[in-house]
Formats: structure tokens, sequence, C-alpha cells
């Protein structure tokens, strides 16, 4: 089951990955050369071209034949940077962000005492107030740690 959806995963990771890389390259390519390598009309200029004997004289169509030739190699380090991705996280970053931002009771504020250049009398003070707003550990855990640690040492 494990293997199951590990193949699944990176089957979904490798269509979108693709499905996005196809689009970006494709909108580069038509952008500086404007080629479609999507497109049948635009390979059927470059068969014509070759088959006349054309010869790759330009830095341009250099450029354009390593572009061509480096799609593969990108492609596949893309997919490995992709795969790496933790999605789950990367989807509930928003929420995570919104939650931490009007997560008021989170403790998440700090006085640095020290640094306000208080006396020792304000500083304490501060702790105090600080301690009695903190809530109260429960007294019933003390008691019930202390009760099975005394029947653990009763039973051995």
């Amino acid at each position: 089951m494990k293997n199951l959806s590990k193949i699944i995963r990176i089957s979904l990771v490798a269509l979108f990955w693709t499905w996005f890389f196809v689009c970006l390259s494709d909108i580069f390519f038509i952008a500086i050369w404007k080629f479609d390598f999507t497109s049948a009309h635009s390979w059927n200029i470059v068969k014509g071209f070759w088959e006349r004997g054309g010869n790759i004289k330009t830095y341009s169509d250099v450029l354009l034949f390593a572009a061509l030739l480096l799609l593969p190699f990108l492609w596949f380090i893309g997919l490995r940077c992709a795969l790496k991705l933790d999605y789950a996280r990367l989807l509930f970053t928003p929420i995570n962000f919104l939650y931490a931002l009007f997560d008021r009771t989170s403790s998440n504020e700090r006085v640095v005492i020290k640094a306000t250049k208080s006396t020792e009398q304000q500083i304490e003070e501060i702790k105090n107030e600080i301690n009695s707003v903190k809530p109260q550990k429960n007294q019933s855990t003390k008691s019930i740690r202390a009760a099975v640690k005394e029947k653990l040492s009763n039973d051995s």
C-alpha cells in the first residue's frame, strides 16, 4: 500500500510538473525565437530547413538548438526538485500564517525584562504579574503520579 501511494504521488507530481514545464518553456521559446515546440507547424519549418541543407550559422540558431537539447535535462532536474517538496506544508502555509496572525493566545510575544533598565523591585513586580497570569498547574496530576509511583514500587 505504501509503494502504491508513493507511485501515485510520483505520477501526480510528474504530471503536474510536466504540464507546468511545457507551458513555461513554450512561453519562453515563443518569446525569444517565435518557435512553438508544441506546434507541428514549427517542427515542419525546422524539418524543411534541415532537409534543404540549411546550416546553423547565427548565434540565435545555435542557442535555439542548445536550448532544445537542454530541455530534457532541465525537466529532469525540475522533477527531482518537485519531488522533494513537502506539498502538505506548502498548501497549508497560508492557513498557518493566518492562524499565527490572529492567534492571541500563543506565547510568541516575549518581554525581555533586563532590557527595560528597571530597578530590582520593578522586575520582581513584573515577574509576579507574569506568574499570576500563567495558568496554575493541576495539583491532582502530582497526586496521581505519586500514587502510580507508589503502586509501582509496591508491586516490585
